[in-house]
């Protein structure tokens, strides 16, 4: 199964609030046949721009990230969850390379310097 990193802006909310708000996610990741491998939470900041979901806007959000293991097609469906849920100001799914392949090797060749006598 494909490696996924979930970046999650929520609203500000205290850690009693936004545990509620995770574990339904987590959750859902496994009832689709996912692993969780790791959930961080950056806290409240304030966000680049005013941002607008569900009808209001947010100056400050809670940044989270879950990392996990599912399959493909089960992305399709966990982003239509995170879309119904009114807590969530945006989120993004970043496809991570496999751990145990070798990172591409650079084929930029700069221009060739011309020597002028």
């Amino acid at each position: 199964m494909p490696a996924y990193e979930l970046a999650l802006i929520l609203r500000a909310l205290k850690t009693e609030a936004l545990a509620k708000e995770i574990v339904p996610i987590v959750q859902r990741v496994q009832a689709l046949g996912g692993i969780v491998k790791d959930v961080k939470n950056l806290g409240a900041q304030n966000l680049p721009y005013r941002m607008k979901s569900h009808f209001e806007y947010h100056n400050t959000g809670t940044y989270s990230f879950l990392t996990f293991e599912s399959s493909s097609s089960a992305i399709s469906d966990l982003d239509l969850t995170l879309k119904r849920n009114t807590s969530i100001i945006r989120h993004n799914f970043v496809k991570l390379s496999n751990p145990g392949s070798k990172p591409m090797a650079c084929r930029f060749k700069g221009k060739s310097q011309k020597t002028s006598s």
